[in-house]
């Protein structure tokens, strides 16, 4: 299934990384995917699944805007091994719960295979930041899902550098100008730590979908439109 289009597959699997274990591997199954793996880490999580052709990591996040709204901190912290690249602190803090694990899995696997990493909302932000820091595991693309500004210009343009990044944007996705470019308390975290300032910036190709705001739901369901494919039903009624 997997070898076909990589968005659809990406989309399936973000949507996938909302439900319970049990259920999402049910719907991963009847999607075409011959295997699954969860993982779960302080509240961190994420779900990775392949057919023998391909491997897709998806990185849960939050499934209501509000939830971001009410949860981000938009002071940077350092990239590691990106010289100047600076991210959202609360990101990377949910990631670095998980990475290890997902890390670890990855570097087993047959490195002839493509990967892909994916997310919606939070999983989105995520599964740039694993980008960043795969190195031998390194995706051949991300696709991501109502993402929000992770990082700043120096930070995006490493990522690029590495890695095809598309970034699915919904009508109306409020969550997808969040961060804000700057904001008070950024300019003074950086002057009280001697830095200067830096904007959040997007990384990646933008792709204007159809459909409306940021659930997880309108997002799969622009993507079958975009594509002209319907999914099939377990993980449509998700």
């Amino acid at each position: 299934m997997i070898t076909g289009r990589r968005e659809l597959a990406c989309a399936i699997l973000a949507a996938a990384a909302y439900q319970e274990p049990a259920q999402a591997r049910l719907a991963i199954l009847g999607q075409g995917f011959t295997w699954a793996m969860f993982y779960d880490r302080d509240g961190a999580q994420a779900v990775m699944a392949g057919d023998g052709h391909a491997v897709v990591t998806a990185f849960r996040g939050t499934s209501e805007a509000s939830d971001v709204l009410d949860d981000l901190r938009y002071v940077k912290t350092d990239f590691p091994g990106v010289a100047g690249g600076r991210v959202h602190a609360g990101f990377l803090d949910a990631l670095l719960r998980i990475w290890p694990a997902v890390a670890a899995d990855l570097a087993q696997l047959d490195p002839r295979l493509p990967s892909l990493f994916t997310g919606h909302s939070l999983g989105a932000a995520m599964a740039l930041l694993a980008a960043g820091m795969a190195e031998d595991s390194t995706p051949d693309e991300v696709h991501v899902f109502g993402c929000p500004r992770v990082g700043n210009a120096t930070f995006a343009a490493s990522l690029e550098w590495t890695v095809d990044v598309f970034r699915y944007e919904n009508r109306a996705d409020v969550v997808t100008f969040l961060p804000p470019r700057t904001s008070p308390r950024q300019v003074l975290n950086a002057l009280r730590h001697g830095r200067t300032p830096s904007l959040y910036t997007h990384a990646g190709v933008a792709i204007p979908l159809a459909t409306w705001r940021h659930g997880m739901a309108g997002y799969r369901a622009g993507v079958r439109e975009m594509v002209g494919e319907t999914l099939a039903p377990a993980v449509a009624a998700a």
